[in-house]
Order: structure tokens, then sequence, then C-alpha cells
């Protein structure tokens, strides 16, 4: 009750998206996605701004179903409404007096409600940072990130704190984001200054391979989650490093090693009786496909010197992709970008295998499974949407068409008073 009356919007964002995974309740799926979207543009309209509208604009942006074209996604613009509304209202600060004098009057609460208030208000703000992120580098977005600017306010700690603090690995995280946007921002600056020197390749990845290295031992009780991540944010800086002058191959070769490290984790939940990961946000879902994507196409090489097996290689993505599918299919009432992304690994494994360079070693699903989605050849904002890497070989041909290949290409264009009740 106190959820819905200091907030309508955010109250009814969480309902419509958790109707998606219950199946009890189908029938009040569209009803819900309708009256979200309502607020949604009521709360634009009339300027209404708080914590919690902020918070609803994040949560719908994170778990959005995928449209059948860019022009119809609104992820990027909900996140951008949350990050413009929380830097309004100083999201980044304690309360002010007129804020909790709004919650006091809405229930009686505790000095611990109090605290928790402003912890839940801390975190959101360095949730936007870490989303922000996370959506500019999966969309092709680098260029527009606001992230660099907020850093200094994230809720962070000095020292890792205890391995049983509940924010352990939400810390830890930060630490590592924020390593990785100053990184990204670097590469950027190399980009737009096409600074071409023989040596810059080898400056920029110096600039962080140390801090990456010390991280996990700073941070060694994270949660597995946060250990792919880490393995990724290394997979996408490396490859921006082959937009700078040098050696393809070797670069090539660290991805595909990342990216086995990164599938061979996630290959193990499969198996793993905790099934948190079954409501995974778009950017977790998308974080877990990366590597697998990037692996099969990498294998696919002639002439690449491979990581490991390629059967050991096919059975690790195959069980990510049984993953991913265990994802989709919890979303009963709605598509999952996690049915989309473990299409797109069963299509590359197919053509792996027609190759005839291996058998399967695990059953993939039906393709009747994907009777109800877009087509895997369409564009989404969080789908990787070109043909699987053809017979080129390691010339500067091929590294210019890789360049062309969203998974290593980072500047496509963007898109486009009273007490807060909403």
């Amino acid at each position: 009750m106190f959820l819905r009356s200091i907030s309508p919007f955010l109250t009814t964002a969480l309902a419509a998206t958790v109707a998606t995974f219950c199946p009890a309740s189908a029938h009040l799926c569209k009803a819900l996605a309708d009256h979200a979207h309502n607020l949604a543009l009521r709360v634009f309209d009339e300027g209404l701004k708080s914590t919690e509208v902020v918070q609803a604009f994040d949560f719908m942006s994170h778990w959005a179903q995928p449209v059948d074209d860019h022009g119809g996604d609104r992820s990027w613009t909900w996140l951008g409404q949350a990050l413009r509304i929380g830097s309004e209202i100083r999201l980044d600060l304690p309360f002010g007096d007129e804020q909790m004098a709004f919650y006091h009057a809405a229930a009686n609460l505790t000095p611990e409600d109090v605290e928790r208030l402003a912890k839940d208000r801390a975190v959101t703000w360095t949730l936007l940072f870490c989303g922000e992120l996370a959506m500019a580098v999966q969309t092709g977005r680098v260029h527009s990130l606001a992230s660099l600017k907020i850093t200094s306010s994230l809720l962070q700690s000095r020292d890792p704190p205890e391995q049983n603090d509940p924010l352990y690995s939400l810390y830890a995280n930060v630490a590592l984001q924020k390593l990785y946007a100053n990184a990204l921002s670097l590469a950027v600056g190399h980009r737009e200054a096409q600074d071409n020197s023989d040596d810059v390749r080898d400056s920029f990845i110096a600039s962080w391979a140390s801090d990456f290295e010390l991280w996990p031992k700073t941070w060694p009780h994270v949660n597995s989650f946060v250990t792919v991540n880490y393995i990724n944010d290394q997979i996408i800086l490396y490859s921006m490093a082959l937009q700078l002058p040098g050696n393809v191959q070797p670069i090539l070769e660290k991805c595909a090693s990342l990216a086995l490290s990164s599938a061979r984790r996630v290959a193990a939940w499969a198996d793993s009786e905790d099934q948190s990961i079954l409501y995974a946000s778009n950017f977790s879902i998308t974080t877990i496909a990366y590597a697998a994507t990037l692996l099969l196409k990498l294998s696919a090489l002639p002439g690449f010197r491979g990581v490991e097996a390629r059967s050991t290689i096919l059975e690790h993505c195959q069980r990510v992709s049984l993953v991913l599918h265990r994802i989709g299919q919890t979303r009963v009432n709605g598509t999952s970008f996690a049915s989309l992304h473990a299409a797109r690994i069963d299509v590359l494994i197919a053509t792996s295998t027609a190759s005839g360079t291996t058998t399967p070693l695990l059953a993939t699903p039906s393709q009747n499974s994907f009777a109800n989605l877009p087509s895997v050849d369409q564009e989404f904002s969080l789908f990787f949407d070109t043909p699987p890497l053809g017979d080129e070989m390691l010339t500067d041909d091929f590294v210019e068409n890789l360049m062309r290949d969203p998974m290593f290409h980072w500047d496509l264009p963007p898109w486009e008073g009273d007490m807060p009740t909403w």
C-alpha cells in the first residue's frame, strides 16, 4: 500500500512487467502495459518528478520487450527520461526536508524505514549509471554517454565491505564500471583524435589492463554474474582496440579466450538450482549471450587458431543457449530478448555444424519454439543483426568487414512545483 500511495506509476510499471512472467495473469498484461505507457505519457506531459518516477522509467527500460523495428523501441527513451529526471531532482544528494515530509505523510515511518529509503535513493542513482553505461555500449552509442560525468557521486565503498554485506557485489560492480567507463572514454578520445601512431593500441590497453587485473583480487567474493560482466567488459575493450592501428590476430585470440571463459561460466548455470537468472534484465541477457555469439563467429574463421577444441566450444555455446531458452520461456506472457539471442546462437551453431566440422553434442530446441518470435534477420536494439561471419581471412578487408558488425561497431547515431505524487 505504501508504494501504491506514493507512486501509482512505479506500482503499475512493476505489475505490468511481473504479469508477463505469471501464467495466471495473461489476461491482465495488455491492460497493465497500456496503463503503464499512459502514466509514462502523463508523467512527461505534467513534468512529474520523484525518485519513484526515475525507478519506474529505469525498470521499464531494462525489462522492455523486443519490437519489430528500432523506431518502436522505447528503451533508450525511458532510460533517458530516468537520467534527466534523476539529474533534475539531484538524486545524487540525500533527501531534502520536503521529500521526507511527503514520505511521512504517506505512512508512519520508523528511523529504519527512512534509512532504507535513503539507501534506496543512492542505489537508484548508482544503477542509472551502470544501466546507461551498459545500454550505450550494447546499442552502439558510446559517444552519447552521460555516465562519465556522474561517477563521483555513486554509491561506493572505499574499502571492500564484509563478504555478507547485501550490497557487496553492487559495490564491486560500481568499482568495475568506473574503470570500464574511463577506458571507454579514452577509446572514444583516440577515435575522435584519429590517433594512428604505432604505439596507440598498446598504450590504450596498458591504460586499463593492470587495473582490471587487480579488480578480482580486491573483490574476490562477487556473485557469478558480476564475474561474467567483468569478462565481458574486457572483451568490449579489446574489441575497441581493434579500431586502433596494430596486428589483428592477437586481439582476436584474446577476445576468443575471454569469450570462452564467459561461455564456460554461463554454461554451468544450465544445471544451477538458483532460479534468479530466469528473471534477468535485458542488459544481463545480452551480456550472457554476447560472449557465446562472438565465440561462435570467431571459431568459424578459417585459419583462426582456436582456444579450445571446436566440439568443446559448441557444447559450451549450446548450454548457453539452453540457459537463454529457459529465461525466455519463463516470460510466458511476453517475448524475451533471451529467446531472440538463443535463436541467434542456435542459427550460428547450425551453420557451424552444417559445414561438417563436427556434430552437435546437445539437442537444440525445436524451431517451433521460435514460431511467435520476430524474424531473427530483423534488427533489434539489443540484438546483433548481421549474419555469421563467412570465409574472410585475417586481412585488412576482413577487419574492415568486421568493423561493420554491431559487436565491434560503437559509433552508431543516438536515438532520438508541487510535491511529486507519481
